[in-house]
Parts: structure tokens; sequence; C-alpha cells
């Protein structure tokens, strides 16, 4: 059932918070970071994005820098408490989501999803896996369970329901090793409602969010594009930017990809997971628990996004990778309209979120900015694409017709 927020809700002044005084300072004030502002602005239509924000965390400090509308009209700017759609970056909320089940006593990372879920049936030829896999599989992503008709109808048409849910995943695919898919999280997302006894986004609000003083993150899609501030899903028209016509709404904000964030809230997250589950003086989670939620658990050896990010294997939730020959835990996150990406940089202490309202070519651009990011605030050397061969890239796909770009994730 759609959920309808009422208007006095979508209205509310931001919430007294945890660590208040954690304001956002404008990039300028970085002299690392503030000679690349002007490079990313000035690259933004070479990419096809409209609007972007970019989050950086070093040292305990934030600094964020909106650039761009947020509007079809190109009236209405982008500003550190816009809202975007993040996508699959969604994943590393629900593995603390699940995670915080099992500080609370709930469930435990390694109980069978059979015994979680009665109803957890695989196709044909996978029962011994259907009987062993583990909640902990399923959000380092273990067995590659996957479904193309869940999928369409959990995250395009939200047309799903618990009936057809189980039908087509026991008539699914089953890898049988680490393999990226949405349904591992959707599952997971099911755990988490049926220990729980809420809708997952509820308890992530509750549990998770409201303790981090996040109160510009939202799982339905109905606060997200009803929110003044929200920035609107776009694509490159004939004439400029227009609305994208697929968009998200409430049946289709799902745990593996569903939902919306501020920069000023992205810069929480990343305070919240470099600082082992506490950011200020509140305790979210554990910090065993965070630990074991960034440990590496599957290998991966994917090669590069863009020749940018290398993807080396699977967390709980997040992804280990390596930007610039900096070890980081990342994800990122696409949809029509929607490019996001986020990464942690332990060693560093620091991290980053990235935000715009397009999809497709605005990959590249993002790459690029992870990269830039990544040499300011640690001083590699640069080992990756560059921006004009990513330019270069952005125009053959525009002259080939391609304007979708990389594929990214729901």
């Amino acid at each position: 059932m759609i959920q309808t927020i009422p208007l006095a809700a979508l209205l509310l002044p931001f919430a007294s918070a945890p660590g208040d005084e954690i304001a956002p300072r404008p990039l300028a004030e970085d002299e690392e970071l503030a000679p690349l502002a002007a490079l990313w602005a000035d690259r933004m239509d070479t990419f096809d994005v409209p609007g972007a924000a970019v989050a950086v965390v070093r040292d305990g400090e934030v600094f964020v820098h909106a650039m761009g509308v947020r509007d079809a009209d190109g009236r209405l700017a982008v500003d550190a408490h816009t809202m975007f759609y993040i996508a699959s970056i969604t994943k590393t909320f629900t593995a603390m989501a699940a995670c915080a089940l099992v500080e609370d006593g709930l469930v435990e990372l390694d109980d069978p999803v059979a015994e979680l879920l009665p109803r957890f049936d695989l196709p044909d030829g996978h029962e011994e896996i259907e009987e062993s896999a583990t909640l902990r599989d399923l959000l380092s992503h273990r067995w590659g369970i996957n479904s193309g008709p869940v999928v369409l109808l959990d995250a395009y048409t939200g047309e799903i329901t618990d009936e057809r849910y189980w039908h087509w995943l026991a008539r699914g695919s089953v890898a049988g090793r680490p393999v990226y898919t949405n349904v591992n999280f959707t599952l997971a997302g099911q755990i988490v409602e049926e220990a729980a006894g809420k809708d997952w986004r509820d308890w992530l609000q509750t549990r998770v969010l409201e303790p981090a003083g996040m109160t510009r993150t939202t799982g339905y899609a109905s606060r997200l594009y009803g929110d003044p501030n929200s920035a609107v899903p776009m694509e490159r028209g004939a004439d400029g930017f227009v609305p994208t016509a697929q968009r998200k709404t409430d049946r289709t904000m799902h745990a593996a990809g569903g939902l919306g964030i501020s920069a000023a809230d992205g810069a929480r997250w990343v305070l919240l997971n470099l600082g082992h589950g506490a950011i200020a003086d509140a305790r979210v989670l554990d910090a065993d628990l965070m630990e074991e939620m960034h440990f590496p658990h599957q290998e991966l050896d994917r090669g590069s996004i863009l020749r940018v990010v290398e993807q080396k294997g699977f967390c709980l939730g997040w992804q280990q990778g390596v930007i610039e020959g900096v070890p980081v835990r990342m994800h990122g996150g696409g949809y029509v309209g929607a490019f996001a990406f986020v990464a942690l940089l332990h060693e560093h202490d620091a991290g980053f979120f990235l935000l715009a309202n397009s999809g497709g070519l605005a990959n590249a651009w993002g790459m690029a900015v992870a990269a830039d990011i990544t040499r300011a605030v640690t001083g590699a050397e640069r080992t990756s694409a560059r921006w004009e061969q990513l330019g270069r890239l952005a125009e053959r796909s525009r002259e080939d017709g391609e304007g979708d770009g990389p594929a990214t994730t729901t």
C-alpha cells in the first residue's frame, strides 16, 4: 500500500539532533579542496549533470559544496539540505539496520534465512544453499541470489506482492558465488521487517537515522519528492534538461534501493561510519558490529569502474575498493535521473558523499570527482583516467546516441 505522508510532516523544520555542532562548512575553506570546486562545476554540462552536491569529511570536519539546479525550470539552486535519491547506496543503510537487530538480540548474522523467512524457496538444484544461506550471506552477496521479475516489479513498476515475490524467487537464479544483486538485499529487508515487526524504513528511521541526527533522510518517495527542497530527477532533452518520466514511488522504494538523502546528512552517514557507530556523543551501533560491517567477507576481481574505481570485494552492505591506490569502503547507486556515490577512507579519517539529479553520463562525472577528492585528502598520485579521457567518453556516448552512459544499480 502506498503510504501518504501528511503535508504538515513534510514542512517540519529541522529537529535538534546529536552533534548539531557538526555544521557543514563551505568547500572554499579547505585549501586542498577549494581549487577543485570550479572544475567540477565547469564539467557538469559535459556530463549532463543539472545539479549536484558534494560532502567531504576529513579529520572530523565537514565540507559541503552544492552546484547547479534542482528543478527543470532552472530557478532553484541545490544546497546542502537538498534531498536526492541514492538508489543502491541504500544497501549500506539496510546492512546497519540488520546489524541493529543483532545488537538488540532479535536476530544473529549467522541465522539461516530459511528460519527467519519460512517462505524462502530457491530454484530446484539449490537446496543446499537454501538450507545453509544466512543473513550474513545476503548482506555480503555470497550466493548471488537473483530474479529479474522481482527486480522489475520491486524497483520499477511497484507491482510487487508477497505472492509474486516468492513465486518469482523460486524461478530465479542462484550463481553459487559472490554476485551483486538487489534480491540479496530485498530478502534482507524482509528479515528486518519480520524481526522488527514494522516496515524496514520505519525501523531504520527510529533505530538508526533519528539517533544519528539524520533528519533529511527518508525511505518514502512521497516525503522525498513532496519536500520543497528536493532534486527533481532529470535527463537531457532536445531543448535542455527535462524531468524523467520514470520516478520512484513509495511502492518502488525497497531495501536494496529506496532512500533519499541530503549532502549534510550524507556527511553524517560518513561520520557515523568513520566513528565506528558513534557520532558526536550518540552511539548508534556497537563498535564491534561496525567493524564486522566494514570487514571484507567476499573477494572479487572485477577490474575498474570507468578506469577510476577498482572493486575488490563485498563487506556487509559496503564494497571493498581502491581509488587512486587508496583502500576504501564504498558504494554507488544509480537510477533514471539519479547518481550517488559514497566512500570511506578509514586510514585517513576521511570520506565523501556525492549526489546528482541525473544518471547515465553523470556516473563518469562522479568517478572523476571521487578521484579528485581522494587525491586531495590523501596526497595520492593519479593512477586513474583523467577528466579529458572521461570527457571524450561522454562525447562518444552522445554521438552514438547512448545518452544513458554507464549502467548503475537501482
